[in-house]
């Protein structure tokens, strides 16, 4: 969670920047929803790895036709979620 009075950090990529760098940065972000996508990743890569884990996929409709569809698919093609 971000602490109050904590300075904004501008995020900086390259071309060689890795997802999980983009995500750390997306972390100490002081945007309300990008701490809320990163967190998100840190819970999904725990439930993953999880064997004990029983999983739940639910989201709103508007999202897969957001262009997230592709997404959700790969995920339970992947049986990254059992229900």
């Amino acid at each position: 969670m971000i602490k109050p009075g904590r300075p904004v950090k501008d995020i900086k990529i390259d071309s060689n920047t890795t997802i999980e760098k983009i995500f750390e940065e997306i972390s100490q972000s002081g945007g309300f929803e990008s701490v809320n996508l990163s967190d998100g990743l840190d819970i999904l890569t725990t439930m993953i790895s999880d064997k004990e884990c029983l999983k739940f996929i639910s989201f709103v409709g508007a999202i897969v036709s957001t262009g997230l569809r592709g997404i959700i698919k790969d995920m339970i093609k992947n049986k990254w979620f059992d229900v």
